[in-house]
């Protein structure tokens, strides 16, 4: 009997790729919503109000690089997830690591890291914040829901993993309205995109940049995702966790 795993984001565009693969219940795709109270609202829809719990769930989405090595499109398998606030860290499944980087590694489809992430509160935007947490924690990248994630997944007794792929990197700066956006609908995010540029026409180099990297940490979670829900398909809950 093969395993079945729940793969978990926090916007439709760091999984839509794998929407086509989803089609024999084994695994399926939850999206939900930026933040801790959105990733712990959907959570607990997942994991508390079905009644066949997944055997293990990956967490895919967009990270913002700490550290200067990591670039647009790179993957963070992340080992040991912080939280700005929580005393402890979680860590990902060690078996469901070792198969992430099995993947990558038989496929060569670009680079990864094996490192730490960081949990905050909200968007980090600059790269002076990104420099001083590089500095106070051991954290390569940075989002808003990994912890949650895992925490819920812990709580329940489920394998969990987290793999981002880095959108902006530890020196890029972003316009402060760009991390308002992500809570909106794709209508009220192109009015206000518009609105903002055309107060402030110097941001239009800048979200020039970001769209196009948008489109490549897209193509590093597809290409990824769809290799390892593949080899997923093809093994037992007792080869994954031998």
């Amino acid at each position: 009997m093969g395993i079945t795993m729940a793969v978990v984001a926090s916007m439709e565009r760091e999984v839509s790729a794998l929407r086509s693969l989803c089609t024999d219940g084994r695994v399926t795709v939850h999206v939900t919503g930026v933040g801790k109270d959105m990733a712990l609202k959907g959570m607990a829809a997942l994991l508390e109000s079905q009644p066949v719990k997944p055997d293990c769930i990956l967490s895919l989405g967009f990270a913002g690089g700490l550290r200067d090595e990591l670039e647009t499109g790179d993957l963070v398998l992340s080992q040991r997830l912080y939280a700005v606030g929580e005393d402890s860290p979680i860590e990902s499944d060690a078996s469901l690591l070792g198969l992430a980087k099995d993947v990558l590694d038989s496929s060569g489809t670009g680079r990864y890291a094996i490192a730490d992430s960081l949990t905050v509160p909200r968007a980090v935007l600059g790269a002076e914040e990104k420099g001083r947490l590089a500095i106070a924690t051991p954290s390569s990248v940075v989002n808003m829901e990994d912890y949650w994630v895992a925490q819920s997944s812990a709580k329940h007794g489920i394998p969990f993993l987290s793999v981002r792929a880095v959108l902006d990197t530890a020196e890029q700066e972003l316009p402060p309205f760009v991390a308002r956006l992500e809570h909106k609908s794709a209508l009220t995010r192109a009015l206000r995109l518009g609105a903002n540029v055309a107060a402030r026409p110097g941001y239009v180099p800048g979200l020039v940049k970001l769209a196009k990297q948008v489109g490549v940490a897209q193509r590093s979670l597809a290409s990824f995702g769809v290799s390892f829900v593949s080899r997923i398909a093809t093994i037992d809950g007792r080869t994954v966790y031998a």
